[in-house]
């Protein structure tokens, strides 16, 4: 993201004296002003040369996270993200701050204040290959990378429910916009397995992105094909609940994770299901997706890049103890006899 966007989006930028957001348009002859944070004593660097930005912290992380490396040097980081970590926020304790203390800042010119700096974003509950940078060349030209869809990311994931793909084996492919602006994915099914709920069946899934919109592969697997991902606390809620009616799919799409996180506990305190829904959230799992390979051009040797990683074990590891449950109540190798709807086999898993 540029820092141009950063502005707009922190609400920073006047126009003729108004604050004003990412989507205003802005005419010849208008005032565009830029508001920059004010110094707080013992805050901010006292570096002349920085002064006036925050002082990123490192901070080692904790007895029992860990975190590989996999590759390192002075303008890029590719690390695996375990599930369950912040990328960034306040505090010292997300990945961020982990990060700057496993791997020495840059020694370059334009260094970034206090080391690696997240490239994008991966939400809390995911896990798998993130980038970080740590010029401000590099991270602007990896933005460039990520703005004209130059960098692919694949991701992999389970979901509820036998999904089927196109005949010959093509991919599902997934447009429709997240929060008012284009999102496309694409789904390739990989392999079914049984489960006593969602109908009998978990679907592994590997997903594409050709563009990094907020939630945007769990908006589209649980709102747009009605297949949540195992796990997801959020859009479980509402997979399906919008079937067949484009109005209330695109309302659903549109509005914020906010604003459908205090419809869901307004309605019942946050637990699974939804309106209409009959998937339950799986618990005890974590959320099962993972990003699982990137590749891109370094943002300073142009050297092609590409960082993969295999399937997490606690994929393999839920499908066998599903698999077997199955069996175990309707008998190895059975076919026939599969329930038709969750509600007619849920036992407590």
């Amino acid at each position: 993201m540029t820092a141009a966007r950063k502005a707009c989006r922190r609400r920073r930028v006047l126009v003729d004296g108004a604050t004003s957001g990412c989507g205003a348009q802005v005419c010849v002859g208008q005032l565009l002003q830029v508001l920059e944070p004010v110094e707080q004593p013992g805050s901010f660097s006292t570096d002349p040369q920085q002064r006036g930005q925050r002082r990123p912290r490192a901070t080692p992380p904790p007895p029992g996270i860990h975190i590989p490396i996999l590759f390192d040097d002075d303008y890029i980081t590719a690390v695996v993200k375990p599930w369950g970590i912040k990328c960034h926020g306040y505090g010292s304790h997300h990945l961020a701050a982990y990060v700057r203390a496993l791997v020495p800042p840059s020694n370059q010119a334009e260094a970034l204040p206090g080391g690696a700096h997240p490239a994008h974003r991966l939400d809390q509950l995911t896990g798998g290959v993130m980038l970080f940078v740590k010029t401000r060349p590099a991270a602007a030209a990896l933005a460039r990378q990520f703005e004209a869809r130059h960098v692919r990311k694949q991701y992999r994931a389970l979901v509820a429910g036998r999904l089927d793909g196109p005949p010959g084996g093509g991919p599902i492919i997934i447009d429709h916009p997240v929060e008012g602006r284009p999102a496309h994915t694409e789904v390739r099914v990989a392999s079914h397995s049984r489960c006593l709920r969602y109908g009998g069946w978990i679907t592994t899934v590997d997903l594409v992105p050709r563009t990094g919109r907020r939630h945007q592969l769990r908006r589209h697997l649980a709102i747009c094909l009605g297949h949540p991902i195992l796990g997801d606390p959020l859009y479980t809620r509402w997979a399906g609940g919008a079937a067949g009616e484009a109005a209330a799919e695109a309302a659903l799409m549109a509005a914020p994770p906010d604003e459908l996180r205090a419809r869901m506990q307004a309605a019942d305190g946050g637990g699974g299901g939804g309106e209409g829904n009959e998937v339950e959230l799986l618990k005890g799992w974590g959320m099962a997706l993972w990003a699982g390979a990137i590749e891109l051009e370094h943002p300073v040797t142009g050297e092609d890049m590409s960082w993969s990683l295999p399937e997490p074990a606690r994929f393999e590891k839920l499908r066998a103890q599903q698999a077997a449950r199955w069996e175990k109540f309707y008998g190895v190798g059975a076919v026939d006899g599969a329930p038709s709807s969750p509600e007619r086999v849920s036992p407590s898993l």
